[in-house]
């Protein structure tokens, strides 16, 4: 899923749909979350994250994993 303004994309989101091994419903697993620099700190990445999680809770998937790397952070 991508996140435009106006007509460029400024962010994106890659996540992947697999059968869950605890429950008979999928898990959904956030591959990549990326959001340009001239547009971070704006809820941007906060949003693709809510609608990844609105798409999951519709087709009933039961949890959303995001593994996550410090040290590929910039603060």
């Amino acid at each position: 899923m991508v996140a435009k303004y106006e007509e460029d994309i400024i962010g994106g989101l890659t996540a992947h749909e697999l059968p869950s091994t605890y429950f008979e419903a999928n898990e959904v697993y956030v591959y990549d979350l990326a959001v340009h620099p001239n547009f971070q700190k704006k809820g941007i990445g906060r949003r693709l994250i809510e609608e990844l999680k609105n798409i999951s809770c519709s087709k009933g998937d039961k949890e959303i994993y995001c593994w996550l790397m410090l040290e590929m952070i910039m603060l």
